[in-house]
C-alpha cells in the first residue's frame, strides 16, 4: 500500500481509514460539535453501501481536545489539488507550523476519502481549507484557499486566539467607532470568505439606520458591502446587476482578490454581449498585468495561487479577442516559471505544477509531454500527474498514449479520484474499441468506491451508456 502524506501526517491511499489522525464530528449552522451524535459504521473500505444516517467517525478528537484543553485545527486537502500542494510545499512547515502542531488537536481530512467528502459538503468548504474549533465545539473561524506564508499565521493566530470567531465581532459592533468599524468590516470579509452573502446582508439589515450609515460612509466598508451585493448577484446569475456593481468593486484597490473578482464577473456576465462589457473589461488589462508584474511573477510572490491569476489575465485578453495579449501573457509566465525552476522540478513543485497549467493552455505540447515526463518520475507515487497527463492526451484524441499513463494513475488513486481516473479509462478504452475491458475498469471502481460517491459513480456510469450508444450509432 502507498503512504501519502501531507503537512507531516501520513495516512494509507488504499483504504480509506486515515492513520495518524483524529476525525471528529461537526454540525453546520451553528458550527458545533455534537459529542453525543450516533457514529455511523467505520470505515473499513468501500464494499458496502453507507446507510442514509452514516456519519464519519466522531468525537475522538473532542476528547482528546477537552483532555488538554487545546483547539481543534481541521485541515481539508487533496492530492489532486495544486493549491494544497503549495501550502504543504511552502506554509506547512517549519518553526510556525511546528508550534501548531503542539498546541491544536489536528484532524487532517483528506476530501477523496469518505470522511473527508463528508465534512467538506457539510461546512461548505473549498480546497485547503482550515477550519478551527474551541475545546467546546464552537467554531472559532475559517481560513479558505492557498494563502501566502506571513498571512496564513496571522490569521490562524488570530483565530487560536479567539478574536476572530464571528461572534465575538458581532459582539464588537456596537456603534461608528473606529473598533466598531473594523470589528464590523472584518465581519463582513468573514460572510464573504464563506460565501454567505445572505447571512451578511441580513445581519447589516439588523443593525439600527445610523449604523448603517455609518459603514457606508466608510470606504473600506462600504467595498465590503459591495463585494458581497456582488457576490449575491453572481450566486443568482443577475448579469446586468453583476455589470453594475462589478463596475464599483473593480475600481477599488482590491489587491490580490482582483482576479477572484474578474473571474467571477466574467462567469456572471457570459451572457451579456461582447460591447456591453467591453470598457469594463478593457480598464482591467492594465491593473491585471502590474498585478502580475509586481505580486505573481517575482521571486517571492505575495498573492496566493500565481496560475490562477495568469489564467485569468489570460481570460481577460480572450474575451477581448486579443489572442496576442492572451499568448504574451502565457509566454510571460512560461519563461518565468522556466526560470525559476532551471532543471530541477524538485526544486520548487508548485512553480512546476504551475508551469503544466501554461503550457497546456499555450498549447505547448511538446515541453508540455517533457515535464510531465520529469514529474512523474520525480514524484511516482503520486495520481496528480499520471491523471493530468492522461486527461491532456486524451483531450488531444491520442487514447493509445493515454491509456498506460492513466494506468499509473489508477495505481495511485483511491477514493474518489479513483472514480475519476476510471472514468478517463473507461472513455479511452471505448474509444479503443475494447468495451469488455472498459466495462471491468467501470466495475471495479464502482465496487470499490462507488457506494460513498455518487456523484462520481453516476457519471462513471454515464460515460458506459453515452459512448457505448454513440458506438453503436457508428
Amino acid at each position: 500500500m502507498n503512504e501519502k502524506c501531507f503537512a507531516g501526517f501520513c495516512w494509507r491511499s488504499t483504504i480509506y481509514v486515515l492513520i495518524s489522525i483524529w476525525t471528529a464530528f461537526a454540525v453546520q449552522g451553528g458550527a458545533r460539535f455534537d459529542p453525543k451524535a450516533n457514529a455511523g459504521p467505520q470505515v473499513q473500505g468501500a464494499a458496502t453501501a453507507p446507510t442514509s444516517d452514516w456519519k464519519p467517525p466522531l468525537d475522538q478528537a473532542l476528547r482528546r481536545a477537552r483532555s488538554r484543553h487545546a483547539p481543534i485545527l481541521l485541515v481539508f486537502h487533496a492530492g489532486w489539488c495544486a493549491p494544497c500542494l503549495a501550502m504543504a510545499q511552502h506554509v506547512l512547515n517549519g518553526p510556525e507550523w511546528d508550534v501548531v502542531q503542539r498546541n491544536v488537536v489536528f484532524v487532517s481530512l483528506d476530501a477523496d476519502s469518505p470522511e473527508g467528502t463528508y465534512w467538506q459538503h457539510r461546512f461548505g468548504v473549498g480546497l485547503p481549507s482550515f477550519v478551527v474549533f474551541n475545546e467546546n465545539g464552537s467554531e472559532l473561524g475559517r481560513i479558505q484557499g492557498e494563502q501566502i506564508r506571513a498571512e496564513f499565521y496571522r490569521r490562524l493566530n488570530d483565530i487560536l486566539s479567539g478574536e476572530a470567531s464571528m461572534d465575538v465581532m458581532r459582539r464588537k459592533v456596537v456603534d461608528g467607532s473606529r473598533s466598531s468599524l473594523k470589528a464590523a468590516t472584518e465581519l463582513l470579509e468573514a460572510y464573504r470568505n464563506r460565501g454567505d452573502d445572505a447571512g451578511a446582508l441580513g445581519w447589516l439589515q439588523s443593525l439600527p439606520s445610523s449604523l448603517r450609515v455609518t459603514l457606508q460612509e466608510d470606504a473600506v466598508a462600504r467595498l465590503e458591502i459591495r463585494r458581497l451585493r456582488l457576490l449575491k448577484a453572481e450566486n443568482a446569475r443577475d448579469s446586468e446587476q453583476c455589470l453594475s456593481l462589478g463596475r464599483q468593486v473593480l475600481k477599488a484597490n482590491l489587491g490580490c482578490d482582483r482576479s477572484t473578482e474578474l473571474g467571477a464577473l466574467m462567469y456572471c456576465t457570459a451572457s451579456v454581449s461582447s460591447a456591453g462589457k467591453a470598457a469594463l473589461l478593457n480598464s482591467q488589462k492594465t491593473k491585471m498585468s502590474e498585478l502580475l508584474a509586481k505580486h505573481i511573477l517575482v521571486a517571492t510572490p505575495d498573492c496566493p495561487e500565481p496560475a490562477d491569476a495568469v489564467l485569468q489575465t489570460a481570460d481577460l485578453y480572450r474575451a477581448l479577442g486579443d489572442a496576442k495579449g492572451e499568448a504574451a501573457v502565457l509566454k510571460r509566465a512560461i519563461v518565468f516559471a522556466k526560470k525559476g525552476l532551471g532543471d530541477n522540478v524538485l526544486e520548487n513543485r508548485s512553480l512546476a505544477t504551475d508551469l503544466t497549467s501554461y503550457l497546456e493552455r499555450a498549447g505547448d505540447t511538446k515541453e508540455l509531454d517533457l515535464l510531465y515526463s520529469k514529474m512523474m518520475t520525480a514524484y511516482p507515487d503520486e495520481m496528480i500527474y499520471p491523471y493530468r497527463y492522461g486527461r491532456s492526451l486524451v483531450a488531444r484524441g491520442k487514447f493509445e498514449e493515454a491509456l498506460p499513463i492513466l494506468q499509473k494513475a489508477a495505481k495511485n488513486s483511491y477514493g474518489a479520484n479513483s472514480l475519476m481516473v476510471a472514468i478517463l479509462r473507461a472513455r479511452v478504452l471505448l474509444k479503443l474499441g475494447r468495451s469488455a475491458e472498459a466495462k471491468q475498469v467501470a466495475a471495479d471502481a464502482l465496487k470499490d468506491s462507488g457506494p460513498w460517491f455518487p456523484s462520481q459513480a453516476k457519471q462513471l456510469e454515464q460515460v458506459l451508456m453515452r459512448e457505448t450508444g454513440e458506438n453503436k450509432r457508428g
